[in-house]
């Protein structure tokens, strides 16, 4: 069972992080990683091509996602595992209604699922303001732990 779990952000922009032109991400793109009682790290990326999926337990691997992730994400955001039952969604999911499911938060957009977790007491952790302002940036200097 996953104990915390950490929601992405990735504001929105034509290109993705590779340069490519990406126009599915004028809305931005949501991601979600969280560990258990073991240390092994589930990372979960719901792309449009099909889900990645990384489950990681070494500490260096775990590490390398976790700064990967500090680096692509404009914000994240720590929530502990308090799932709350939904009923099946049956109509076409994206990135934030995946992320949304998981974590017990009805969502169709990355801005609406970011809004309803704050409003629910999820903690930043991370934030790139510079990005936020101008919707342009480079990765974030350095990549602190995610747990404390």
């Amino acid at each position: 069972m996953i104990l915390e779990w950490f929601v992405g952000f990735h504001y929105g922009a034509f290109r993705n992080y590779q340069g490519k032109i990406y126009l599915q991400g004028w809305f931005g793109h949501v991601e979600i990683w969280g560990y258990t009682r073991d240390d092994t790290w589930l990372f979960l990326d719901p792309q449009a091509s099909g889900p990645i999926i990384i489950v990681e337990h070494r500490h260096d691997d775990v590490m390398d996602q976790l700064n990967a992730r500090h680096a692509l994400c404009d914000l994240i955001l720590r929530l502990p595992n308090e799932r709350k039952p939904l009923f099946p969604l049956h109509f076409p999911m994206n990135c934030a209604t995946v992320v949304g499911q998981i974590v017990g938060v009805r969502a169709f957009t990355p801005r609406g699922l970011r809004r309803k977790l704050l409003a629910n007491g999820a903690e930043v952790i991370h934030e790139n303001p510079e990005r936020r302002s101008t919707g342009q940036g480079g990765p974030a200097e350095g990549a602190p732990s995610l747990r404390t």
